[in-house]
């Protein structure tokens, strides 16, 4: 006996094939106006078409955001946005949080004075009091 191939998926069939995520990601997608849909009377079903078609405009926009030793990169130019992360865990100890390595090479990148920041803030503050 031969099958016959789908011609239109459920929500969770194109769940499955977009690697697995779930159904209501999928209806998201099509709310988002980011994968076509059709409607068959209260039911949503997707073409195998349109899902792959949405796979490769993914993949021709993925661009990898860091190397392990957590730098900027940058995608195929310099005007477009950079993407970086911390590969560190952050550990909650309930205090104030510290800066990552990361968030220091940015405030250095963008010449960002927290010490002297904080000094105008309490100069501010004591202006205000002492008044």
């Amino acid at each position: 006996m031969t099958t016959t191939p789908l011609l239109l998926w459920s929500l969770e069939q194109a769940g499955e094939a977009l690697g697995g995520i779930s159904a209501r990601t999928v209806r998201r997608l099509i709310q988002a106006g980011e994968l076509p849909a059709i409607k068959i009377r209260s039911l949503t079903k997707l073409r195998p078409a349109d899902v792959e078609a949405y796979i490769v405009r993914c993949a021709g926009q993925a661009v990898p955001t860091t190397t392990g030793d957590d730098t900027c990169q940058s995608a195929s130019n310099e005007n477009e946005t950079r993407m970086g992360s911390s590969s560190g865990r952050i550990r909650r100890t309930g205090g104030r949080p510290g800066q990552t390595p990361a968030a220091e090479r940015f405030g250095a990148l963008l010449k960002f004075d927290a010490k002297m920041i904080r000094e105008r803030k309490e100069q501010r503050r004591s202006g205000r009091n002492g008044s």
